[in-house]
């Protein structure tokens, strides 16, 4: 997730109103040491700030680690039954949707998860490298190619949000040098050597939205 894309959510989550949102789901979110380490500005801009509220999260990812209160996979539907049983408010989804094959399933599910009046945020990268997770599709939607994968919702907020390049998104200093190093050899694998270059100066991107659902299937 971007800086600003955190800061984004962040800032329409307070113009909905903590209480409206909780208790929420965090799908696809990784580890607990991503969202404060390797990522800070996830748990600064999101997660903190629901966390002084009270507010309960549950962090759901299909692979166990520290910090992941539930595992399992959104194609069982066991585990989609089990996830029901918290009666959330809203569902938090970010950069996950670039990494599946049948998205328009698992929006279904998504969907089925929370009540009419609930909420879904959800991001995916607009202009942003390949990154494999174990896949990467190249999925990279417009406002209304993400909202379009949800039905019975209307969108609330919609916008492209920019941020960060190649360099200055990495928070190690050593990694920005490896990437400089790397980015003086273009003879060492040439092909992502390429694809690299395009976002070496020009900035990255998300599509994020924020859709409330209006009607059951």
């Amino acid at each position: 997730m971007l800086e600003s894309e955190a800061r984004w959510f962040s800032e329409r989550i307070k113009e909905i109103g903590y209480k409206n949102i909780c208790p929420m789901c965090n799908i696809g979110s990784s580890t607990g040491p991503f969202m404060t380490e390797q990522q800070p500005w996830i748990y600064d801009h999101i997660f903190g700030p629901l966390q002084t509220t009270q507010c309960i999260v549950k962090h759901v990812d299909i692979k166990p680690g520290p910090g992941v209160d539930i595992v399992g996979d959104l194609s069982d539907h066991r585990f989609l039954k089990e996830l029901s049983c918290y009666n959330f408010k809203s569902i938090f989804f970010s950069n996950v949707l670039e990494h599946l094959v049948e998205r328009e399933i698992v929006c279904e599910s998504l969907l089925s998860l929370i009540p009419v009046g609930g909420y879904i945020f959800v991001s995916c990268p607009r202009h942003y490298p390949y990154h494999p997770d174990p896949i990467d599709t190249m999925f990279r939607p417009d406002v209304n190619e993400l909202s379009a994968l949800f039905k019975g919702v209307k969108p609330l907020f919609a916008e492209i949000v920019k941020g960060g390049t190649l360099v200055t998104n990495e928070q190690s200093v050593a990694k920005r040098m490896r990437i400089i190093a790397r980015m003086m050899m273009p003879f060492i694998r040439p092909h992502n050597w390429v694809r690299n270059l395009n976002y070496l100066l020009e900035t990255y991107s998300a599509t994020c939205v924020i859709l409330q659902k209006i009607q059951s299937p």
